[in-house]
């Protein structure tokens, strides 16, 4: 059921879709006008919980102001549509976007074919050409399979900017997740160079469904300390380790993203320095352009029915904030 003040805005209440520690997300329907014509379009509706810690509330904010200002308007990000103040709670609307995760996707397929990942790492790299543009600065922080949806029409979205850094703010809060953050992200300097690591390793679990830095740890802080040392040592197999089928150009494409390549110990590929050095190198690889790569993603959908089993709407997860404080005794591992 909706509140009051939704309600007199002309919003209906359609489904409950999740709830976190953090807030509720419902689906509902809006009456809106388009010309002379009223139609109702379905909406998610967030809804802040008062008594969430101020990094939770401090995130939700940081999404409102990415998905609801013009100057982040972008096809890969959902559309915020309006916000609500009602007593103590807020209520942040934003379009419906319906679909399968990258995460969810990897678990029922197992092994991506390499054109369809390397697809939806294009797209993915392309709204971070856009956000990390001066005009916008803003680092995601947390880019993983789980933040990259895929709806039924082949559109990919990032989502999750709960932990965005935007323009100059401090990396005061530990956040990420530990598989997928970059060296200079865990010792608490996180930049655009750390989104284009995050999405290395994402682009390596597509590809073999493993991911570059495991630990088999069960202990929370050991876990931690296992895969921040392996990170900061840059110690993973090469894609091609695990899977002969990737081109050597496509597991380049990984090892750069992830620290540089290196022969015989002598580094002959840097990092990627910017977003728009991975996709020019996906371009030339797979010959991508705005259209091709699309019809690779609606191809695959087309061709696997991905959405058969998979109905989960990931937006669910959005009130759960990675914050991770440092697990103890990991100073001399980030030194």
């Amino acid at each position: 059921k909706l509140s009051k003040v939704l309600e007199e805005q002309g919003y209906r209440y359609h489904d409950f879709l999740g709830k976190g520690g953090f807030g509720t997300v419902v689906s509902a329907w809006q009456t809106v006008k388009v010309d002379k014509h009223t139609i109702e379009r379905l909406v998610a509706i967030k809804t802040l919980n008062p008594n969430a810690p101020k990094e939770a509330k401090d995130g939700f904010f940081r999404e409102a102001e990415i998905s609801l200002e013009e100057k982040y308007r972008h096809d890969g990000i959902v559309e915020g549509l309006d916000m609500f103040k009602e007593g103590n709670l807020y209520n942040l609307v934003t379009k419906y976007v319906v679909g399968p995760n990258l995460k969810e996707i990897i678990k029922r397929d197992k092994v991506l074919p390499i054109e369809f990942s390397s697809a939806v790492i294009y797209k993915i790299g392309k709204v971070l050409e856009f956000l990390h543009d001066p005009k916008r600065s803003v680092t995601h922080r947390d880019i993983k399979p789980a933040n990259i949806i895929i709806t039924n029409d082949g559109r990919v979205y990032l989502l999750d900017f709960g932990s965005a850094k935007i323009g100059s703010m401090s990396d005061d809060v530990f956040v990420g997740t530990p598989p997928y953050m970059s060296p200079e992200q865990i010792k608490g300097n996180a930049n655009p160079q750390s989104d284009m690591w995050s999405l290395g390793v994402t682009y390596y679990e597509a590809l073999t469904s493993e991911k570059p830095f495991r630990s088999g740890k069960d202990d929370e802080q050991e876990y931690m300390q296992d895969i921040f040392a392996k990170v900061l040592e840059r110690k993973f197999d090469s894609p091609r380790k695990l899977d002969r089928e990737i081109p050597k150009k496509v597991s380049n494409i990984v090892k750069k993203s992830l620290g540089g390549v290196k022969f015989l110990g002598i580094p002959i590929l840097r990092r990627y320095q910017s977003a728009n050095e991975l996709t020019h190198d996906l371009e030339n690889c797979f010959g991508f352009n705005n259209g091709n790569v699309d019809d690779t993603i609606k191809d695959y959908i087309s061709t696997r029915n991905i959405f058969g089993n998979l109905g989960h709407n990931p937006e669910i997860d959005y009130f759960e904030y990675p914050n991770y404080r440092h697990p103890e005794n990991l100073e001399h591992i980030v030194a």
